[in-house]
């Protein structure tokens, strides 16, 4: 019974984790390389991606993406969604718009838990990765060239609380390097 019961909870654990990087993947299939307005009206970048959130409103990895389809396959708008470890919690961020509001918050959600750290790093045009994006000569990029300043690929590692680290890589990246 104690096998039993140890198997049930390795297996929710990983099927949890599948569902999770299902999650991160159809969102990052989805990236766009649309720039969005914060909600101090300062245009941000495509994709932002730093090591620790600053705020409760702020995502380790942001990033615009297309609009979700609806029952009737309609596309809706681009949003802004992120990815941030909070609590021991993998968490969902979502914006009801990419250019936003001020005071404007996330509605966040639970991914999973267990999660003791998030580290994502960005493999830019030179081949380099990068533990912050953008990085680099692509912070000087222009703003109207978004496409330029996307990554090539992204490198997403979770560490549970119980010892595991989980990597997976994801690219290309669209937004104009398909």
């Amino acid at each position: 019974l104690d096998t039993r019961e140890r198997l049930d909870i390795e297996h929710r654990k990983w099927r949890g984790l599948s569902i999770a990087f299902a999650r991160i993947e159809q969102d990052l299939g989805a990236i766009r390389a649309r720039p969005a307005r914060d909600t101090g009206g300062v245009v941000q970048p495509p994709l932002v991606g730093v090591q620790v959130a600053r705020s409760l409103n702020e995502g380790q990895i942001m990033f615009s993406r297309a609009g979700y389809t609806d029952e009737k396959g309609i596309p809706g708008a681009p949003t802004r969604v992120g990815y941030r470890v909070r609590e021991g919690i993998l968490e969902y961020m979502t914006w009801t718009a990419l250019d936003q509001a001020p005071r404007t918050e996330p509605v966040v959600s639970e991914l999973f838990r267990g999660v003791s750290e998030l580290r994502v790093r960005y493999l830019d045009m030179r081949g380099q990765w990068n533990d912050r994006w953008p990085a680099g000569s692509a912070v000087n990029v222009a703003i109207d060239d978004a496409k330029a300043i996307m990554p090539r690929a992204l490198e997403i590692e979770l560490q549970l609380q119980s010892g595991e680290r989980i990597r997976r890589i994801f690219a290309p990246m669209a937004g104009g390097n398909r």
